[in-house]
């Protein structure tokens, strides 16, 4: 079997985190001169977020060593449906 090799350039940006992982905001290394002052400020105040959870399955397979198996996947991205028929069932049942 061959070896399971982390894609470098993902681990360089990306970071596992207790609530999925964390990547850096874009927009803010260079060209700044030529950015509105308003735009500027406002990147300012975002420095990381939050991968989306349609993208999350991709970046577990560049980054196989994250401690990220698909079952903990499943476990933390729930779908929209499957949120709200959760949130519809437990108000059935007060």
């Amino acid at each position: 079997m061959p070896k399971l090799k982390t894609n470098r350039a993902a681990a360089k940006r990306f970071r596992v985190t207790a609530k999925g992982f964390k990547r850096y905001s874009s927009r803010r290394r260079h060209n700044l001169g030529d950015k509105p002052r308003k735009q500027k400020r406002q990147l300012r105040s975002g420095g990381t977020t939050l991968v989306h959870e349609t993208d999350v399955y991709r970046i577990v397979q560049l980054l196989p060593h994250a401690g990220m198996t698909p079952r903990k996947i499943a476990k933390r991205y729930v779908s929209k449906a499957k949120r709200a028929a959760s949130v519809a069932k437990t108000a059935e049942s007060k």
